[in-house]
C-alpha cells in the first residue's frame, strides 16, 4: 500500500488522461489506434516498481507515465506491440457474445494500478466483454497480487486517494466487479513449481478456462520465466518457440528484464548490449512485447 501511495502522483496523470478520453463522445477509431499501444506500454513499465528488486523498498513512481513511454522506447529490444493492436481491431466488429480478456498479473502497487487502467480501456472500447484476473494464492515474490492486494488497492483507488479523478477511476472499476464484468480469480497453479507448459496435463481445467480466452495477458519476469521453461535459451530463439506447448489461445507477454532468460530478439543484439550493459539482463531496465498465436 505504501508502494500504491508513493506513486499517486503518476497515477493521478495516467487517470486524468483515460476519464478525459472516456468522457469524449467522438473519440475516433484513428486516435484508439494511435494511443492503445502507449497504454499497454505503461502496463509494461509498471513492471518497473516490484518491491523484489528493491528488497521491499517502496519505489515512487513519479515521471508521467505516457512521457515516460516514449523516453523509453529505445530500451524494448522487442516490440510486437502493433501485431496485438492489429488483432484487436481486426476482431472489432467479430459478433462474439463475451470476448474474454485473461490477464495473469504480476506486482501489486503501481503496476496492478496500470493494468486495471489497460483492462478499462479495452473494456471501454469494446476489443473485449469480460476480464477475468488472476493474482496468486500466495505471494511468490514479495509484492504478488493476492487477492487482499486487489481488493484493497480498489478500495484505496475509490475512495481513499488524495485525487478526485482517481476516485472515479476507482468506482467504475467497483461497478465493473459488481456487474460481474470484471473477476479476480486466484488458482492454486500460480504458485505452484511447474512451468507454464505442464498446465495442460496438470490442470486442465485451468487449461480449458484460459482456452475461452479472446486474448491471455502475461504480466512480468517470473510469469515470463515460466511461459518459455524457466530455459537458457540462445537469445535469438523465437518466442513462439520457446513458449512450446502452452497454446491455449492468443498470448501477449509483457516483461521488464530481470532474469537470465531471454529469447526472441535480432541477431547480435545480446551480444551488442552485453558489452556496455553487463547487467542488462537482471536490472529492469529493458523490456520486451511478445506475442504468440499471430
Amino acid at each position: 500500500m505504501k508502494a500504491l501511495s508513493h506513486c499517486e502522483e503518476a497515477m493521478d496523470i495516467l487517470g486524468k488522461f483515460l476519464i478525459k478520453y472516456f468522457s469524449k463522445n467522438d473519440v475516433q477509431l484513428k486516435n484508439i489506434r494511435e494511443d492503445l499501444p502507449k497504454i499497454i506500454k505503461c502496463a509494461l513499465w509498471g513492471n518497473r516498481c516490484d518491491l523484489s528488486q528493491t528488497g521491499g523498498d517502496a519505489i515512487a513512481q513519479t515521471e508521467s507515465p505516457l512521457d515516460l513511454v516514449e523516453s523509453l522506447q529505445d530500451l524494448m529490444l522487442a516490440d510486437e506491440s502493433s501485431k496485438i493492436v492489429d488483432y484487436l481491431f481486426t476482431s472489432l466488429n467479430e459478433s462474439k457474445d463475451s470476448k474474454i480478456l485473461d490477464i495473469i498479473l504480476d506486482n501489486a502497487g503501481y503496476e496492478l494500478f496500470t493494468d486495471l487502467c489497460l483492462a478499462d480501456y479495452l473494456v471501454t472500447y469494446k476489443f473485449v466483454n469480460t476480464v477475468r484476473f488472476h493474482g496468486k494464492a500466495i505471494p511468490w515474490f514479495v509484492s504478488d497480487v493476492t487477492s487482499q492486494d486487489f481488493t484493497a488497492t480498489i478500495n484505496y483507488i475509490a475512495h481513499t486517494s488524495k485525487s478526485e479523478t482517481l476516485k472515479e477511476l476507482g468506482k467504475r472499476w467497483e461497478g465493473y466487479f459488481k456487474s460481474g464484468q470484471w473477476t479476480f480469480e486466484n488458482e492454486q497453479f500460480w504458485t505452484l513449481p511447474f512451468n507454464f507448459g505442464q498446465m495442460k496435463s496438470l490442470d486442465n481445467e485451468l487449461y480449458s478456462k484460459l482456452s475461452e480466452s479472446f486474448l491471455i495477458i502475461s504480466k512480468g519476469d517470473l510469469n515470463y520465466r515460466k511461459l518459455v521453461g524457466d530455459i537458457f535459451w540462445e537469445p535469438t530463439v523465437p518466442f513462439t518457440q520457446a513458449v512450446g506447448s502452452f497454446k491455449p489461445s492468443k498470448l501477449l507477454a509483457l516483461r521488464t528484464l530481470k532474469s537470465d532468460i531471454t529469447c526472441g530478439l535480432p541477431e547480435g543484439l545480446a551480444e551488442h548490449i552485453s558489452k556496455n550493459d553487463p547487467d542488462w539482463l537482471k536490472i529492469g531496465k529493458y523490456a520486451v512485447i511478445h506475442v504468440d498465436g499471430l
